[in-house]
């Protein structure tokens, strides 16, 4: 699962259980930012469905269109 995939209310959530704000985590998912490694352990621990391959490639994807 990508976080482009979660909803806006599961956004908030996983953006709160990771101690960020909810825009970082939204600008994130679209490629516009790139997380640390720290955010993006925290958010793996606080979403089991993410890994590290989905929230680096999604900065990829986005890079490349």
């Amino acid at each position: 699962m990508k976080l482009s995939d979660l909803t806006p209310t599961e956004r908030r959530e996983l953006a709160t259980k990771a101690g960020t704000n909810p825009v970082y985590l939204w600008q994130c998912a679209t490629g516009r930012r790139t997380p640390s490694p720290r955010l993006a352990k925290k958010l793996i621990d606080a979403d089991g469905r993410l890994s590290l391959e989905s929230i680096y490639d999604t900065q990829k994807q986005e890079r490349a269109a």
